[in-house]
């Protein structure tokens, strides 16, 4: 079969919500199947001071429960993540699902609960999943990144449990008014679907809403140039996971690239990887 060459209708609605649609075929009387994904321009990297964790901790306030009952209800399959640079909130469902969605989204992005009760059971759970997570390697990767970044991307997305136990409605209320708008969400829907008629329905749900706070400017990521050695130690080993030195005639994105290189060459110049088989006997 030939590939097809889906053409990309990009439009940004008064607003700032900037919105991407991707037909991939024709539309099927909103039977057709689509993956829409909501994706908010915040992340680990917005975390200044003692925030670490918050927006992953956001990633799981977005999700009440009457949230997956009606997705259920609908036959859809909803995911999320958190990067250090965004939150995505993905959900497949059918072209007729869309206004269940957008509609969801618009109360999701005005009327989230934020309630002591909710927040603290989401911490708790977040918690939990960042115990089943933690190993040798990724905290070898946590002292990494603090020896690497001066802020921003200097720890996990996952965030530390003395922060997020600390964290209070009233500070998730803050943080909300200020990073979950329309003019830092980006919106791609792509599938079976008629460009025209999901446009309008954008344009007919989102028109309402504006941003509740002035936008928040993000903070420059910083890598840190000076010479750096980390080890990991234990009874039995030393193993130094990365030196590296960053030459002040270098750009940071110079910088960046040359580790990664190092990094997946395997090299003992720029970086000293070690045996990273052996990451989890540390």
């Amino acid at each position: 079969m030939p590939r097809s060459n889906p053409k990309m209708h990009i439009i940004t609605l008064p607003n700032g919500m900037r919105c991407t649609l991707i037909p991939t075929a024709p539309p099927m009387g909103g039977k057709g199947i689509v993956s829409c994904a909501f994706v908010y321009n915040v992340g680990s990297r917005d975390e200044l001071g003692i925030q670490e964790g918050v927006a992953h901790l956001f990633e799981h306030l977005f999700f009440p429960e009457s949230f997956f009952k009606s997705a259920h209800g609908k036959g859809a399959e909803i995911n999320a993540s958190t990067s250090r640079d965004r939150t995505n909130f993905v959900t497949t469902c059918t072209e007729a699902g869309l206004d269940w969605l957008f509609r969801a989204e618009l109360q999701r992005m005005q009327h989230l609960d934020l309630s002591q009760e909710h927040v603290q059971r989401e911490i708790q759970i977040v918690c939990n999943e960042g115990r089943l997570h933690q190993n040798a390697t990724s905290r070898a990767m946590d002292v990494l990144r603090r020896c690497m970044f001066h802020y921003g991307y200097d720890h996990s997305p996952s965030g530390a449990e003395s922060v997020l136990h600390a964290f209070t409605a009233d500070k998730a209320k803050k943080w909300y008014g200020a990073y979950y708008n329309p003019s830092r969400c980006m919106v791609l829907v792509s599938g079976a679907f008629g460009p025209g008629a999901v446009e309008a329905k954008l344009r007919e749900v989102f028109r309402g809403i504006r941003d509740s706070q002035p936008p928040v400017h993000r903070p420059v990521v910083r890598l840190k140039t000076h010479q750096t050695s980390v080890k990991m130690h234990n009874q039995h080993s030393n193993m130094v996971f990365l030196s590296y030195k960053g030459p002040k005639g270098l750009t940071q994105e110079a910088i960046s690239l040359c580790a990664v290189r190092e990094l997946l060459n395997g090299s003992k110049g720029w970086l000293n990887t070690g045996p990273w088989h052996r990451a989890e006997a540390v």
